[in-house]
């Protein structure tokens, strides 16, 4: 690891984006060899940027080593989220149309690209009559070598794809866990000990939701439901996070937008399933809670925003780290508008997505922290003319 560089200097080693790798049967076969289960530490991370007008965008991978950054041989939308996925990588896309799929992504050994697209529909649900559903895949994980299971949020169900023919096999419904709802709406999904835990948002009134969010876990063989975890606030939103001690699970449940005080993060715990007192809560930071990430045994960063009621609009939007000890809070970035990317604690430092300023996102881009919160040379890497950061994953 280098020592503290001046970003903004750095020569960007980007590749011409092109057309990408067009989806073939030979692709989809050779992904499903184990390369999508087998553990690395590619010692980069993944950054989806868009554009001001979230009508496409970029991949790229950002060295941990060297803070250079390349394009990869993929399309972005203007709603697109990545998932590593050994040594490969999964790609969300949510767009209505033929643009709402999964993609998987890894490279052969002389370093060719692979690339398997998949829509998200079961032949039946392909065949229906009417508008094609959308299916706004929120999360991914590889179940084997060969299959994949696909949370499909504007569906309240899970699909499992098979690698080897680029083809949904089987949708589990969870309509019945929607506790009321007007539907499950399944978030993320993660590995928990023998089990697979799916956050439902459960969405039923967005201004203030009567129905909480829940935590179904199932069977990862079966897919049964094999339990349903009741969170005591509404709305979970993002990925679910392991405590760094791994005895815990943390859920962000970011209630309304238009409430400051109906959120949390929820703390899971892992033996007994209890969900126990909140790491922290929205009163404590002032304001709606909808990112976490641990950035050591004691501390965490949040993602903080504040929206001026009935409006929609953004009056602030701050990462915070937060003291779980001391109970007080320290702001990293303050930014002038919404930006989507979650922060990361990769490589001893901090990432943290800017989505930059005015209607063509001047100042967007990385902005690089310590671990103490100071600025790693210039503090900033850019990905792009107005590109704004909309995930970034640490692979």
């Amino acid at each position: 690891m280098r020592p503290a560089l001046t970003l903004t200097a750095i020569t960007l080693s980007v590749a011409a984006c092109g057309a990408p790798t067009p989806s073939s049967p030979a692709s989809c076969r050779a992904l499903a060899d184990g390369r999508l289960v087998r553990a690395v530490d590619r010692g980069v991370l993944t950054v989806v940027s868009v554009t001001p007008r979230y009508d496409g965008g970029r991949i790229h991978e950002l060295s941990l080593a060297d803070l250079r950054a390349t394009a990869l041989p993929l399309e972005a939308t203007g709603d697109t989220v990545v998932r590593p996925m050994g040594e490969g990588l999964a790609v969300l896309h949510r767009a209505i149309g033929d643009q709402d799929n999964l993609t998987l992504f890894a490279r052969d050994a002389s370093g060719a690209p692979l690339t398997c697209q998949v829509p998200l529909l079961t032949e039946e649900e392909a065949r229906g009559a009417g508008p094609r559903p959308y299916v706004n895949a929120h999360d991914v994980i590889a179940l084997d070598a060969g299959t994949v299971l696909v949370a499909r949020h504007g569906l309240s169900s899970l699909v499992v794809v098979d690698v080897a023919t680029g083809r949904v096999t089987r949708a589990v419904d969870l309509t019945p866990f929607a506790g009321g709802a007007r539907g499950a709406f399944p978030d993320a999904i993660a590995r928990v000990g023998p089990e697979l835990w799916v956050t439902l948002a459960r969405h039923d009134n967005l201004d203030r939701s009567n129905v909480h969010g829940a935590v179904a876990r199932l069977d990862p063989r079966t897919l049964a439901v094999v339990g349903l975890i009741e969170l005591p606030r509404s709305n979970p939103y993002g990925p679910i996070h392991g405590s760094p001690d791994g005895t815990q699970r943390w859920v962000t449940t970011v209630g309304s937008y238009n409430t400051v005080g109906d959120g949390a993060v929820e703390v899971i715990d892992v033996a007994t399933g209890r969900v126990l007192d909140p790491l922290v809560t929205e009163s404590e930071v002032g304001g709606n809670l909808d990112a976490v990430t641990a950035l050591d045994a004691r501390r965490v960063v949040l993602r903080v925003t504040a929206e001026r009621v009935g409006t929609g609009a953004i009056d602030d939007l701050r990462l915070v780290v937060f003291d779980r000890v001391s109970r007080t809070s320290t702001t990293l970035l303050r930014m002038a508008s919404w930006g989507a990317a979650a922060p990361v604690v990769a490589g001893g430092r901090v990432f943290a997505g800017d989505p930059g300023r005015g209607a063509f996102r001047e100042g967007a881009g990385l902005r690089v922290f310590t671990l103490e919160g100071a600025p790693v040379g210039d503090g900033f890497v850019r990905l792009g003319d107005g590109l704004m950061p909309y995930d970034v994953q640490a692979r």
